[in-house]
């Protein structure tokens, strides 16, 4: 649930990695209740046909993007499971998420947080895929993804923390928000809707 088949770059096992994620960036991310994503790329790997030994090739889908604070990278993947519902006033499971930290000692570590969402009827992972196309389409180069959690939840236990990284925990998260924006790539500033930064009143005819 929690790999890829193209994701060849094995994570450390060792004390070593700990200085990624360091208590300081560990406990922000559990005490907050929003995970704000850049989404920078969505990969759709569709099949035809058999290998030589006759098993068939799986289609995936999968999402990479970056985190402004706390400075990592992030890699959505997704499951054909249902989402697990819980009695209230609990909210509901839409996936899990943990820790992970690649690198060596000499050329340094990169941490990485690894989400994987619960679609079973795909339509998360399509709804990623639209928006980030229609950001690309008008001349953006991300996408906004934010990521719903319960406060508390993300802490390291005693042997993730001697480890680095999640060598045990995975946590759950529960909601996503995805914002899918079209619009003009040769907009004047003042045109821009006004939350973005780039916009300016600058000439504007009003």
């Amino acid at each position: 649930m929690f790999s890829s088949k193209k994701d060849n770059i094995k994570a450390l096992k060792y004390p070593t990695a700990v200085s990624f994620w360091d208590q300081e960036k560990v406990k922000s991310i559990a005490t907050s209740t929003t995970v704000s994503i850049n989404l920078t790329s969505f990969i759709d790997e569709k099949c035809a046909g058999r290998y030589a030994s006759y098993t068939a090739p799986k289609p995936s889908q999968e999402a990479h993007g970056v985190t402004d604070w706390h400075h990592s990278l992030v890699m959505v993947t997704f499951d054909d499971a249902p989402v697990k519902e819980h009695p209230a006033p609990k909210p509901p499971t839409i996936g899990m998420w943990m820790y992970e930290v690649f690198g060596t000692e000499e050329k340094g570590y990169l941490g990485r947080l690894l989400f994987t969402f619960f679609d079973q009827d795909r339509s998360l992972r399509a709804a990623l895929k639209q928006a980030h196309a229609a950001s690309l389409a008008s001349g953006m180069t991300t996408t906004s993804l934010s990521i719903f959690k319960e406060q508390g939840v993300g802490d390291f236990s005693d042997r993730d923390r001697e480890h680095g990284y999640s060598y045990e925990s995975r946590f759950p998260f529960c909601g996503m928000s995805v914002r899918e924006r079209l619009q003009s790539r040769n907009l004047k500033r003042w045109a821009l809707p006004f939350f973005d930064e780039d916009f300016s009143k600058e000439d504007a005819p009003f």
